[in-house]
This record gives structure tokens, C-alpha cells and sequence, in this order.
């Protein structure tokens, strides 16, 4: 008796467990508590709920893609890149949210400085049955990535078939040639050449790197205690301890001069390129932004 209840018990547990799974979900409310969760900070609730929403079963193609954009999007906005190229890239081709997608996970992408796999998506799918300003603005992106890359080949033969009717856009892309432009005529300075020239005279090889500010102060140390120095050999001799101390500082302002000129060079260029990348990418992220609003 107590045998047949207990299994009873089990089966209508079972039943109502799997009923359960296959209540109808309601997409809108589920996006807004997911929404609701990213808004007051609940990271970890928001990415579990979100997984949790993913295995249900009985998902439609179409909610499924419809979580998978919310959650990639909403990822994308907090700058968790790797998160949001994984959710964006499981939206199909069949859904609405497909073509946002499509340019926000290339260039989640490039936030990785996974340059090579953001222009290859791009180049996967074409967008030229999707009017021309979608179609310049593929263009548009991978120009954008193949100058990431330094591949100017790539961004010139990208650039001449550009020819966007939107003006945001065709603004972003005047941007984008002047900063191909700035990056293909940066002189590469020498280090070697920048220490030398401070060798030869203190703070010389600050102003080949572009650094004058310095270059003034790093002159004016040097050659103060190199007329201490002079000055104390002079009225007290090589042996005494003034003339040791003032010789010694000199020679570390001396070559602290040379080696700070030479690495000024290195830190210059990298500041600069820094700065054209970063607003390679900001050129990347407005015309997405502004089109798809």
C-alpha cells in the first residue's frame, strides 16, 4: 500500500516537473528581468539566469535567438567582449536580430584584438542585396579592421569601393582615411640615433623623439653638474670627496640622459599608435551605434 502511494507520489512529481518545463515562456518579461538583473549590478545573476534561460526546453528558434541577443548585446555594452561575440554569434540568420549581431560580434571581436577572425566574418557574408549603405558599412568595418592589422593593401582596395549615401557615415570614414594616413606616414625614429644625438649633446635625442619639455630640463641637469664638476676638479683636485660625489651624478644624469632619450623614442611611437587605434575602434563602434539605434 505504502509502496503504491510512494510511487504515485514520484509520478505525479515527474509529470508535473516536466509540465512545468513546457509552460509557454514569455520572452518580453524574461528579456526585462535579464534587463532589470544587468541594471542593478547582478553580474553573476544576470549570466546565470541567462544560461539557465538558454537550456530551457521548449524554446522556440526564435526565443532562443531573441536571449541570445539580449544577453550578447547586454554583454556588449559592459564591455564583456569574449561573452558577447560567444551570445552573438549564436543568433541564426533567420532572426531580426541577425544583422545587429552580425556587426557588433565583428567587432567584439576586434575588442579582443582578435583582428584576423573580426575581418574574416565580415567578409563571410554578403551584404550587397542589403542596400548600399549596409553594404558600405561592411565595407566600412573591415577597412577599419584591415588598418588594426596594418594591412594598408587590404584597407585601399576596401576604401575605393566605399561610397556610402549616409553622411554619419561617410563622415566616419573621412576619419578613418586620415588616420590610414597619419599611420602610414609616422617616422619610425631610432633609438639608437635618439641616444646618440643626447650623447653628443644632453637632450638632443629628446627633441628627435618629439619630447622638448624634456628635453630642456634633461640639458640643464646635465650641464649644471658638469660644471660642478669641472669646477670642483679644478680648486680641489680628482681625489676629493666633493669632486667624487658631483663626477659621480654627472655621469648617472649623463647616462640616465642617453638611455632616457633612446627608450623616449619607443615610448613615443607606441603612445601614438595607441592613440590612432583607439580611434580606429571608436570609428568602428559610432556608425554600428548610429545605424542600428
Amino acid at each position: 500500500m505504502r509502496k503504491g502511494i510512494l510511487l504515485s507520489l514520484v509520478f505525479l512529481l515527474i509529470v508535473s516537473g516536466l509540465k512545468a518545463q513546457l509552460v509557454p515562456i514569455d520572452i518580453n518579461k524574461e528579456s526585462e528581468f535579464l534587463l532589470y538583473l544587468n541594471g542593478a549590478e547582478q553580474q553573476e545573476d544576470f549570466d546565470n539566469y541567462g544560461d539557465k534561460l538558454l537550456l530551457r526546453e521548449g524554446l522556440t528558434a526564435g526565443q532562443k535567438d531573441t536571449l541570445s541577443y539580449v544577453i550578447g548585446i547586454t554583454n556588449y555594452q559592459r564591455k564583456r567582449f569574449e561573452k558577447s561575440a560567444f551570445h552573438l554569434s549564436t543568433v541564426s540568420d533567420s532572426s531580426v536580430f541577425f544583422m545587429k549581431s552580425y556587426f557588433y560580434k565583428a567587432i567584439s571581436f576586434s575588442e579582443l584584438k582578435d583582428y584576423k577572425k573580426s575581418f574574416g566574418l565580415l567578409d563571410e557574408y554578403d551584404f550587397s542585396s542589403m542596400g548600399n549603405d549596409i553594404n558600405s558599412l561592411k565595407i566600412h568595418e573591415q577597412s577599419g579592421v584591415a588598418l588594426l592589422m596594418r594591412d594598408y593593401v587590404a584597407f585601399d582596395t576596401l576604401s575605393k569601393s566605399f561610397n556610402a549615401t549616409d553622411t554619419s557615415l561617410q563622415s566616419e570614414h573621412r576619419l578613418q582615411l586620415q588616420y590610414a594616413e597619419k599611420l602610414k606616414t609616422l617616422k619610425r625614429k631610432s633609438p639608437v640615433v635618439a641616444g646618440a644625438l643626447s650623447a653628443v649633446i644632453p637632450g638632443l635625442g629628446l627633441v628627435y623623439s618629439g619630447n622638448n619639455g624634456q628635453a630642456l630640463s634633461s640639458f640643464i641637469r646635465v650641464a649644471a653638474m658638469g660644471a660642478l664638476s669641472i669646477e670642483s676638479l679644478s680648486k680641489l683636485g680628482p681625489t676629493h670627496p666633493q669632486f667624487i660625489a658631483f663626477a659621480s651624478l654627472f655621469s648617472f644624469f649623463y647616462i640616465g640622459n642617453i638611455w632616457g632619450s633612446a627608450l623616449s623614442v619607443q615610448i613615443r611611437q607606441n603612445e601614438q599608435t595607441k592613440e590612432l587605434d583607439h580611434n580606429i575602434m571608436v570609428g568602428l563602434h559610432i556608425p554600428v551605434d548610429k545605424l542600428f539605434q
